[in-house]
C-alpha cells in the first residue's frame, strides 16, 4: 500500500491539473476534434471472442516462486527478480485452437499493484512461444502466430515484437508512464492455423522476459523490470480473425452514452484513449508523457489481508509436503486454556486466546521482559523458557502481582509510597487500563527497589553477586545501539527524528570483502548519519561492526536475551570508530561553546555531560593534566590539530583555535571511552 506524504500528494495534484489543462485546451482548439472522435467511436466494435481460462498443471521460473490463485492466475513472490523465463504447462481437451491470451494482472500483493514484479510495476514480454504435444508426447509441434494484438502499446514496444523470434531484445509493454502502467493489460496471439490433438493436448507456454543490465536498468529497454508479477493464460477456438479491445470496461460504458449527454470528465476519459491513435496529436502526447515522468512514487508498506477462503492445511506424512495426510483445522493445545467460545478461528481469535486472563503466561512473560530491561535480568532468568527445567523465579509473588497488575490493574500509584509523586500524578494514575505497559513501567521505575543505590559492599557482593535478592540497584552496560546514541547525544550531534528509511553510518572500507552476494554501502551524509542506532541498516551476512562489538545479535535467529561481554574490542571501538571520533569532535565544540570561560569549568562540564555527576578533585586534575599534554603537542603539530579537530574543514566555526579544539577532542574521546559513560547505574 502506498504511503504518500503531503508533498507527494501536492506534486501529483499539480501534474494531473497540468495534464487536464492540456487535454481541455486540445478539445477546444483542435480542428473538428469532436467530429473525428465521433468517427473513431463508430469503428470500435465490441470483441466477442470467447476465452477459456487455462488451469496451470505445473510452472517453472528460476529463483522467483509463483503460486496459483483461485482465479487460475499465477502470482509471484519469494526471491523477486527483474527478469527471467516463465514456463507454464497446461492440458486441454479442446481442438481447433486458434489463439491465446496473456493477461498481465494487478494484485495488491505486488508493489504499486504491479503488474510488473518489482519497482514501479513495469514489465516487458520479449517473446511469447507455445509448444503442443499429444498426451502420449509422441510428437512436438511449435506453434507459429500470424498476428498479435494488445489492448495498449507503448511507443517503440509493439506487440508484434513478441512474435518476431527474437528473445534478446525488443518486446511488448503496454505503458512506460504512470497513467496506464499499474492497470490490467492483455495481449492476444492468433495462431497461423488451428491445432489440437484428438484425446487431449499438452501445452508448454513460455513467456520470455530476459533482463540484462546494471544499476537496476535493462541496457536495451531502459526499463527497471521485465518480470510479470501476476499473469493468467487463456485460449480460444473461435474462428479468426481475433480482435482486441483498446478500451477499458469503464470507457466502454461511456460509449453507450450519447456524446451530447457526456460530462467534460467523461469526454476527457475517452479523449485519453483517442489521442494515442490520432497522428495530429503527437506533440500533445509528448507533452503529457513528459509531465508523467515527474510522477512521484511514495514509499509503500505491507498490509495484512485475510484470505477470502482459508487455505486447506494438511498434516504431512513424515514431513513430506508431497504426501499430505489428514486435514487439520485451527485449534490450540488441549492441555492449555480453552479457545474463547465467541472468538473467530483466525488471527484475531488467537490474539484473544493469548491474552485470556484464564492463562497468565503471556502477561507473565511480558512483565518479566520489562523487569529484565530495567534490572539486567528477569525475575525468571530465562525469558525464552518458563518451563519446569529452568531456574524458578527469584520472587514468584512479585512476578504474580505484576502479572495481575498488567491484566487487571488494581492500583494507580507507585509501589514506593512516594506521596509527592502520587499527588502530582494522581489524575494520570487513577485508572490505568488493562494491559497498559506504561502502568507497569511506572510501577517499576518509581519503586523503592529500583531507586536504590547501585553501590555494593564486599560482604553483600560475596553473598549475592548477581543481585538476585534485589538489595541494590542494577548496574550494567547499556545496549549496543544505545552506546552510540549516548556518544551522539553528549556531542550534540544526535538527530532525534523518528521513523524513515535506514541509514548507512561510516564503516571500514574492507568490511565487506567476504560478504556473499556483493556489498554496497552508500554512506549516509548530513544530519541523517547521526540518527539513532536503531535505524542502522542491518545486512544479515554482515552485521554492523560497532554494534556487533557490543553484543547486538545478528539477524540469523531470534534472540530473547542478550548476553553482555566486556572485551578490549569494545574500548577500541569507542576510541577509534569513525562515528565515535566525530562525536568526540562535536563534544569538543560543544564544551567550548557552552561551558565556562576557563579550562577547569570546561573539563568539569565535559565530565558531567558523560557521567551525569561532578568530577572529584583528583579526577579533575587528571583531566586538566591530560588536556595540557595534548594541547602542548598540537601547538607544535598544526596539521595534526586540524585533522583531529574536525572531520570536515567546512564545518569548522569561525574564530576557533584549532589547537584547543583538538585537545578537547582528545579529552572528549577519553571521556566517551569511560566505563561509567556507557554503564547504567
Amino acid at each position: 500500500m502506498e504511503v504518500p506524504s503531503t508533498q507527494d500528494e501536492t506534486a501529483r495534484g499539480e501534474i494531473l491539473a497540468k495534464i487536464r489543462s492540456l487535454e481541455e485546451s486540445a478539445l477546444k482548439e483542435s480542428t473538428n476534434l469532436l467530429e473525428r472522435m465521433s468517427d473513431w467511436e463508430k469503428t470500435l466494435t465490441v470483441p466477442t471472442t470467447n476465452w477459456v481460462i487455462l488451469d496451470p498443471k505445473d510452472w517453472e521460473n528460476f529463483a522467483t516462486k509463483f503460486e496459483k490463485q483461485d482465479d487460475l492466475s499465477l502470482l509471484g513472490g519469494g526471491d523477486l527478480q527483474p527478469g527471467g523465463t516463465m514456463r507454464v504447462w497446461v492440458e486441454t481437451q479442446l481442438t481447433n485452437i486458434t489463439g491465446f491470451r496473456l493477461e498481465a494482472l494487478t494484485n495488491a500483493n505486488i508493489i504499486y499493484a504491479g503488474p510488473g514484479m518489482i519497482n514501479k510495476g513495469n514489465f516487458l514480454v520479449r517473446e511469447f512461444t507455445v509448444e503442443a504435444y499429444p498426451m502420449d508426447n509422441s510428437v512436438t509441434n511449435k506453434i507459429t502466430f500470424s498476428r498479435a494484438l494488445a489492448d495498449r502499446e507503448a511507443p517503440g514496444f509493439s506487440i508484434t515484437n513478441a512474435i518476431d523470434g527474437v528473445i534478446e531484445k525488443g518486446g511488448w509493454t503496454p505503458s512506460i508512464t504512470p497513467d496506464h502502467r499499474n492497470e490490467n493489460h492483455y495481449a492476444i496471439f492468433q495462431c497461423s492455423e488451428p491445432f489440437g490433438f484428438p484425446g487431449g493436448t499438452r501445452l508448454l507456454i513460455t513467456v520470455h522476459q530476459k533482463f540484462e543490465g546494471k544499476d537496476g536498468v535493462d541496457k536495451d529497454s531502459k526499463l527497471d523490470c521485465h518480470m510479470l508479477g501476476c499473469l493468467r493464460l487463456s485460449l480460444t477456438t473461435d474462428p479468426t480473425p481475433i480482435s482486441a479491445d483498446p478500451l477499458s470496461s469503464d470507457e466502454r460504458k461511456l460509449l453507450l452514452k450519447p456524446a451530447h449527454d457526456r460530462s467534460l470528465a467523461e469526454n476527457l476519459s475517452l479523449f485519453d484513449a483517442y489521442r494515442l491513435v490520432d497522428s495530429s496529436l503527437t506533440n500533445l502526447n509528448q507533452q503529457i508523457d513528459n509531465l508523467w515522468t515527474n510522477w512521484p512514487y511514495p514509499p509503500t508498506t505491507l498490509v495484512l489481508q485475510q484470505r477470502p477462503h482459508p487455505r486447506t492445511t494438511y498434516l504431512f506424512k513424515r514431513g513430506d509436503r508431497l504426501r499430505p495426510g489428514e486435514e487439520v483445522h485451527p485449534d490450540v493445545p488441549s492441555f492449555l486454556n480453552p479457545f474463547p467460545a465467541d472468538a473467530p478461528r483466525n488471527r484475531l481469535g488467537l490474539a484473544k486466546w493469548i491474552v485470556d486472563t484464564r492463562s497468565a503466561t503471556s502477561a507473565r512473560v511480558i512483565v518479566n521482559r520489562i523487569w529484565q530491561a530495567y534490572f539486567g535480568q528477569g525475575l525468571v532468568t530465562t525469558p525464552e523458557d518458563f518451563g519446569t527445567r529452568v531456574e524458578a523465579p527469584s520472587h514468584p509473588e512479585l512476578l504474580d502481582w505484576l502479572t495481575c497488575e498488567l491484566m487487571q490493574p488494581t492500583t494507580g500509584s507507585a509501589i514506593s509510597g512516594n506521596q509527592s509523586y502520587r499527588a502530582s500524578k494522581s489524575n494520570a494514575l487513577d485508572s490505568p487500563h488493562p494491559w497498559s505497559l506504561k502502568h507497569i513501567h511506572r510501577l517499576i521505575v518509581t519503586s523503592a527497589t529500583y531507586r536504590q543505590s547501585s553501590k555494593v559492599t564486599p560482604e553483600l557482593y560475596a553473598k549475592d553477586p548477581y543481585n538476585r535478592l534485589l538489595a541494590r540497584a542494577p548496574r550494567f552496560r547499556v545496549e549496543g545501539e544505545v552506546v552510540q546514541d549516548l556518544a551522539l547525544s553528549v556531542s550534540g550531534l544526535l538527530n532525534p527524528q523518528i521513523g524513515g528509511p535506514s541509514i548507512y553510518p561510516p564503516i571500514p572500507s574492507n568490511a565487506g570483502d567476504t560478504v556473499y552476494g556483493g556489498f554496497s554501502w552508500p554512506e549516509t551524509k548530513g544530519k541523517d548519519r547521526y540518527r539513532r542506532g536503531l535505524y542502522t541498516f542491518w545486512k544479515r551476512s554482515l552485521p554492523f561492526p560497532s554494534l556487533l562489538a557490543f553484543d547486538v545479535p545478528t539477524g540469523d535467529s531470534a534472540c530473547p536475551r542478550r548476553v553482555r561481554s566486556n572485551t578490549p574490542l569494545q574500548a577500541l571501538t569507542t576510541l577509534n570508530e569513525k562515528t565515535f571520533m566525530e562525536a568526540a569532535q562535536g563534544m569538543a565544540l560543544r564544551v567550548l561553546k557552552e561551558a565556562g570561560p576557563d579550562n577547569r569549568s570546561r573539563a568539569s562540564y565535559a565530565f558531567e555531560l558523560c557521567t551525569a555527576r561532578k568530577p572529584t578533585m583528583p579526577e579533575l586534575n587528571k583531566l586538566m593534566s591530560f588536556w595540557q599534554e595534548e594541547y602542548d603537542f598540537f601547538e607544535n603539530h598544526s596539521s595534526s590539530a586540524v585533522n583531529v579537530a574536525v572531520s570536515d574543514f567546512k564545518d569548522m566555526p569561525e574564530d576557533v583555535n584549532f589547537h584547543k579544539v583538538a585537545a578537547w577532542a582528545m579529552v572528549s574521546r577519553a571521556l566517551l571511552n569511560l566505563d561509567e559513560t556507557i554503564t547504567k547505574e
